[in-house]
């Protein structure tokens, strides 16, 4: 006798995940970003239904086990952050050094054609314009694929590191009530700064590089009195450094006014209770108010 069958409330049976465009597409559609097609042509308003499925791989849930195993391991951040993706920040480092070498493709080309032009042979002009063509192109693509990788790998850095945070958060025994607030803060309001800084970090190497490249060519071109242009070069990034140390002292203060402010209203709610029995509501958000204010300025 055959056993009988569970019954279910699976009516329609079980929908397979669709496939995201970029796992089936070409390599051609991979190169020139064509798989991302059919979403621009929509002529209506993005709705919820017209968003792809994210690729697993860039899901909150994937990326924060990578990095809670790669965190487990060393017990630092930063060296679980390079464990995991130390290597694709470093690809967006090269992707975005060649663009910046791809940028000094036209002075040069430039400079080229107007040495070949009283040579009368116009086929050498030719083919510094189709180098040229050959360098603006490359760099739109390659700047296409930067952006890309850039905000995918915002997406995979913020998913792990809010995951990481989030589950340690409701994990109450590692978790003291004074680190509240300022685990709140970094959920909320540094994570941004967090990955601009990951992202930035490239400039270390790369505007060194790019310096020293434009210095040889005026080099080229100019001689010693290429000297003067270096000298500029350095100037400001001498007063860039300035600005930046003025930017960061008055990040550092807004911070720390939104650390008391958090602590204020934690410890409001905390005695809500007693805030409540002594009328003191009015008092309690004159205190927040002003530590507000105190961020705001």
């Amino acid at each position: 006798m055959l056993k009988a069958s569970k019954p279910t409330y699976a009516t329609f049976g079980a929908t397979t995940p669709a496939v995201h465009p970029r796992r089936a597409a070409s390599w051609f559609s991979q190169i020139f970003l064509t798989w991302c097609t059919p979403l621009v042509h929509l002529e209506h308003v993005l709705n919820i239904d017209d968003i792809w499925l994210l690729e697993d791989v860039n899901t909150a849930e994937t990326n924060t086990k990578r990095f809670r195993a790669a965190f487990e391991r060393s017990k630092s951040v930063v060296r679980a952050c390079v464990d995991v993706y130390g290597a694709w920040f470093a690809l967006a480092g090269l992707l975005g050094l060649l663009l910046r070498l791809l940028d000094l493709v036209g002075p040069i080309v430039l400079q080229k054609i107007v040495e070949s032009t009283g040579g009368g042979d116009t086929t050498v002009i030719y083919r510094w314009l189709a180098l040229l063509l050959a360098a603006k192109v490359s760099r739109s693509i390659l700047w296409s694929h930067m952006v890309m990788l850039e905000d995918v790998l915002g997406i995979r850095f913020v998913g792990a590191l809010k995951g990481a945070l989030f589950q340690r958060l409701v994990s109450k025994a590692t978790v003291q009530p004074e680190e509240v607030p300022d685990l709140a803060n970094v959920y909320s309001a540094d994570m941004d700064s967090l990955l601009w800084a990951s992202v930035s970090l490239n400039n270390l190497w790369i505007l060194p590089t790019q310096i020293i490249v434009v210095a040889y060519l005026l080099y080229q071109e100019l001689g010693v009195a290429s000297f003067a242009g270096l000298g500029m070069l350095v100037l400001s990034l001498i007063l860039g450094g300035y600005v930046s140390t003025i930017q960061s002292r008055a990040f550092d203060e807004v911070s720390t006014a939104r650390d008391e402010r958090m602590q204020a209203v934690k410890e409001t709610f905390g005695s809500i209770l007693i805030v409540k029995l002594h009328a003191w509501e009015q008092k309690c958000r004159d205190k927040i108010q002003a530590l507000r204010d105190i961020g705001k300025t």
